[in-house]
């Protein structure tokens, strides 16, 4: 009889302690292959920010926010409430004199370009932003066709012509902006998908701006005038964001006068990634610290359960021994019981790692980037390493088994 069917007449041999082991470890590998997956898609939501601009406006939130909204298209259908007001745009641009109420005066003379960025509506669910042609120096660059120029044309994003196979030419539809108070729907305002013509496919820039489509402020503000922002202070002339460069050591004097005078925020754009690097590497940091406790967890377990089921094999490994089989050839039968139990685990591990995880990465959606793939073998290694320590876990009984005392053990 050789090892591998020593091995499986053993597992079987008792089912249930067999069935306990199994479920054990398939469910630290599907926890530990959930997690893993989970952390890859947190460090991939920031792994796609556009770099080329020093400073952001936006309306008043948090450094974050504003960044993650403005370079990594991360936009709410719903919560249309952070604008501020075309007229600050135009005094920045301009460097003209900004009066407030108390008197005050100021001019931004520190400020070099000052590029405009609203969201004005939705293209198959991706973002259409209404900005002008000053985006082209920040790294959007046509490769074919030229930047819209005229009401209802559209440039496509690299990765947006690519999914939905668009060509110069061809006609979309944009959705406008929703509004933000419940119970109101298109029929409330009037609005309705709007039809664009595709003037440009963008050059990709392996960054979130890929999966958006741009257009001119104009074509913007058609699109915004169908939304509950026609009845605002400001009407449809509002930007989400101002991307801005700067005199150097300047960004102090834009600060003071934005956060301190008007509705918006000023952000240092190299200040804010360093917070979020250190964020995002903090978690990802505790997430591997689980990932490995839970394996630990696993291996113990099944270290227990095998060291309890070689005490009561004790009798039987010393007749096997007496009858002629070697110390090699229970060694055999050791890590090929240690390594079926542990594919099998993997194997049920993985199915409940496949099943779990869309609801799991779902509960978590404001967390995770909207869209793009997660395979389940992205948890291969999780499974690796379950077979190793299936494998390592047998070392124990492998050892008792080559201390046994035959005789003592047959006269016992």
């Amino acid at each position: 009889m050789n090892a591998l069917r020593l091995a499986w007449l053993d597992l079987t041999r008792r089912p249930l302690s067999t069935v306990i082991a199994c479920v054990s470890i398939a469910l630290s590998v599907a926890t530990a292959g959930v997690l893993l997956r989970l952390s890859h898609l947190a460090e991939r939501r920031y792994s796609t920010l556009m770099t080329t601009t020093e400073a952001l406006v936006g309306a008043k939130s948090g450094d974050l926010d504003i960044l993650l909204g403005a370079l990594n298209g991360e936009v709410s259908r719903t919560d249309q409430t952070g604008y501020l007001p075309m007229k600050l745009f135009e005094s920045l641009r301009a460097q003209a004199p900004v009066h407030f109420e108390d008197g005050a005066n100021t001019t931004s003379t520190y400020v070099r370009s000052v590029t405009p960025f609203v969201y004005a509506g939705f293209f198959r669910g991706f973002a259409a932003v209404g900005t002008d042609d000053s985006i082209l120096r920040r790294g959007l660059r046509p490769a074919e066709g030229s930047w819209p120029a005229a009401l209802a044309e559209i440039a496509i994003g690299a990765r947006l012509a690519s999914d939905f196979d668009l060509k110069l030419g061809d006609t979309v539809t944009v959705d406008p902006l929703q509004p933000a108070r419940p119970g109101e729907g298109p029929e409330a305002t009037g609005q309705g998908p709007l039809p664009f013509k595709v003037s440009a496919i963008l050059e990709p820039t392996n960054t979130a701006w890929d999966s958006q489509a741009w257009m001119t402020l104009a074509s913007a503000r058609v699109l915004l005038t169908h939304t509950r922002l026609k009845n605002s202070i400001w009407g449809p002339d509002v930007l989400n964001y101002f991307l801005i460069d700067l005199e150097p050591r300047a960004f102090v004097k834009l600060k003071a006068l934005v956060n301190d005078r008007t509705v918006g925020q000023a952000v240092d754009v190299a200040t804010a990634r360093s917070k979020l690097k250190d964020l995002t590497g903090t978690g990802r940091a505790l997430g591997l610290t689980i990932v490995g406790l839970v394996l630990l967890m696993a291996v113990l377990s099944l270290a227990s359960v095998l060291v309890t089921r070689f005490e009561s094999l004790s009798l039987q490994i010393a007749v096997l021994r007496a009858i002629g089989y070697s110390r090699g050839e229970m060694a055999q039968w050791l890590l090929l019981e240690g390594l079926l139990l542990g594919l099998v685990s993997c194997l049920v591990g993985a199915l409940i790692d496949a099943l779990v995880f869309p609801s799991v990465r779902a509960a978590l959606a404001a967390s995770l980037p909207a869209a793009g793939p997660s395979s389940v073998f992205e948890s291969s290694l999780i499974w690796i390493a379950a077979l190793i320590a299936s494998v390592l876990s047998v070392m124990i009984p492998i050892a008792r088994a080559y201390r046994l005392d035959v005789h003592s053990a047959l006269r016992g």
